[in-house]
């Protein structure tokens, strides 16, 4: 019996969830602008939407919006404000529209700045990448951790002492393999150099991002992470790796 309530008691305190939705994501740079076209063939609900995000220095400093959602089976538009910081909280705000039922409503989230990315979590690896086509694969993750903690006191009648022991709990929600085109690079400034001259960084511990350049693409260059840029320059970079050309990243 004992050996049982111990085994509930572990299953109640640390657990793994692994159900995930399975998206497919196609991202194409128009402009100031990236256009993309998401499928999952696992979501009952939304199996289809198309997404809008602002790209580039036009709008770095007018931009108030960071993503526009379209779900069209549902006929659901959805539009994502910026992530303003509170100290170790962030507040976004999203709008949404039904055309089909003509309602309208505005919901909020707040999340934490202990982690990067807020309480969502995510991993990536890149699959493959070249100056056409980058491929990443994504997993998103959400953790629930109380570490364990030891509390006591002595009295005239005596000690006690108090365990408790923590919990974990560990949810995957979504899979997502990314397909960004990048289509192909117009010829500028940088027409005459190198291969070496145009990878030389641009001054020591920073890098100035060029037209046609992504982030796993950098971290290459300077032997680095991915993880490691985003540490780096949180406040910078913006949803989905997203960088502009002319914009500097701190390189460690």
């Amino acid at each position: 019996m004992d050996g049982d309530n111990n085994s509930e008691d572990f299953s109640d305190k640390y657990s793994i969830s692994f159900n995930p939705e399975y998206w497919v994501k196609f991202r194409q740079r128009r402009g100031n602008c990236d256009l993309g076209v998401d499928v999952s063939p696992t979501s009952e609900d939304k199996p289809v939407r198309l997404v809008l995000k602002p790209y580039g220095e036009f709008w770095k400093k007018k931009r108030w919006w960071s993503k526009v959602e379209l779900y069209p089976f549902d006929r659901d538009l959805r539009v994502y404000t910026r992530k303003v910081d509170y100290g170790p909280l962030n507040l976004q705000l999203v709008a949404n529209h039904n055309v089909g039922t003509m309602r309208s409503g505005i919901h909020w989230r707040v999340g934490t700045n202990f982690l990067q990315g807020g309480s969502r979590q995510k991993l990536k690896y890149n699959l493959y990448s070249d100056d056409d086509l980058q491929a990443d694969l994504n997993m998103h993750w959400n953790a629930e951790i109380s570490m364990p903690n030891m509390e006591g006191g002595v009295t005239g009648s005596g000690g006690q002492i108090d365990i408790v022991t923590g919990h974990c709990h560990l949810d995957v929600p979504q899979i997502d393999a990314k397909f960004r085109f990048h289509g192909r690079r117009k010829k500028g400034k940088g027409q005459g150099k190198t291969e070496t001259e145009a990878k030389a960084p641009a001054g020591r511990g920073t890098h100035i991002v060029e037209d046609g350049e992504w982030l796993s693409k950098i971290a290459s260059q300077y032997d680095t992470t991915t993880d490691k840029l985003r540490q780096l320059n949180s406040k910078s970079i913006g949803e989905g790796d997203l960088i502009f050309p002319g914009q500097k990243l701190v390189i460690e």
